[in-house]
């Protein structure tokens, strides 16, 4: 089983990690603790879905009561795979991003913004709006690729594809190489956005 997940704090530093690392925190908290009961009992994929998006809208609404207090504006994007059994379960709000490379090889997630720069979605920030999600079957040569704004705009989907998805001796050390070189490089640019990124390959 794997959870992974990129989120991209908004609102300013201090509230944008507040926000982001709530739900990081949220999300550990229901792997660890909910998940395995849930597997234990058998519950369906639909059941592992509304599961998951009980806890989006209870972070949601926490996020906005805790900014309403402090008179905070405070809210994060999500892009998060859930892996169990042989399948993957796609949530995805905000303008990070999920590709499916090697077989495919394309990005399977719709940027909630609006020119690339007003986001339309997120959580922690108005009124709740339900993330998009996409089910499938992992294949043997699927490589996940779920990155924050800031690193995978640096590329096009083309570029992702070729050096991620294509090279059969690409492992999780070169990976993350190269995801560090494209964010030092972004860096190097003047470029002052998250830029968090997370390799994974099916086996």
């Amino acid at each position: 089983m794997v959870l992974a997940a990129v989120c991209d704090g908004l609102g300013g530093m201090d509230a944008g990690e507040i926000a982001s690392g709530y739900v990081a925190e949220r999300l550990s908290i229901w792997f660890y603790e909910d998940l395995p009961d849930l597997l234990e009992k058998k519950r369906s994929k639909k059941a592992l879905e509304n599961a998951l998006l009980r806890v989006f809208y209870d972070v949601h609404e926490r996020l906005v009561a805790y900014g309403e207090e402090r008179k905070l504006r405070l809210g994060t994007t999500l892009s998060m795979l859930l892996i169990v059994d042989g399948r993957y379960y796609l949530f995805h709000i905000g303008d990070s991003a999920v590709y499916l490379l090697g077989r495919i090889g394309k990005k399977i997630t719709k940027e909630h913004s609006i020119s690339g720069n007003v986001l339309q979605k997120c959580i922690g920030i108005g009124a709740y709006k339900r993330p998009d999600q996409k089910r499938g079957r992992i294949r043997k040569k699927d490589v996940f690729l779920l990155a924050t704004d800031g690193i995978w705009r640096a590329l096009t989907e083309e570029e992702w594809g070729q050096i991620l998805g294509k090279k059969k001796s690409l492992n999780g050390k070169k990976a993350e190489k190269i995801l560090r070189d494209i964010a030092a490089k972004q860096i190097r640019l003047g470029k002052a956005d998250n830029m968090s990124a997370i390799y994974l390959r099916g086996e």
